[in-house]
């Protein structure tokens, strides 16, 4: 296998009862996302729901190795659709690595798409901010980083 194209066709084509997007997304969550600049939000000051980092990251690497997407922090998750492979809409959450051959970046049209080899796979959408997102809750912490009311059920 000389291209991790090549990887992810030949798991396809050995396991077809396999969904092609749980290809795509186990080989995402394994082997992490690189962001082009064009790809990442003006950090909370953008409409669109941050990466969130607690106590530990599933990032490939420290934020200073991250670089840009550790100043202007990619998105939670993505929504793949589309493309050559006809990805139904899946939801990958992100784990950022530099060094990926997946890559998202943004077209000349300013549209999302997520790139594997350099070569356009599917379309990608990126969850938004609530509207209540860029207000503070009644502590002064940002909206987007105050605990979620939870209805009890998990």
């Amino acid at each position: 296998m000389g291209s991790r194209t090549a990887l992810v066709e030949d798991l396809m084509e050995r396991f077809p009862h396999v969904p092609r997007e749980a290809v795509f997304k186990e080989d995402l969550l394994r082997g992490g996302v690189a962001f082009d600049d064009s790809a990442l939000s003006d950090n909370e000051d953008g409409d669109v729901k941050p990466k969130s980092y607690f106590i530990f990251s599933f990032d490939h690497g420290t934020l200073p190795e991250l670089g840009e997407a550790a100043l202007r922090r990619p998105p939670e998750e993505i929504i793949l659709t589309g493309g050559p492979y006809d990805l139904r809409r899946t939801v990958v959450s992100v784990r950022v690595n530099p060094a990926s051959p997946y890559r998202v970046a943004a077209d000349e049209d300013g549209m999302l798409g997520l790139y594997l080899d350099g070569k356009r796979i599917s379309d990608v959408g990126v969850p938004r901010c609530r509207s209540t997102t860029g207000t503070s809750s009644p502590t002064g912490s940002p909206s987007w980083r105050s605990p979620r009311r939870s209805s009890g059920a998990i």
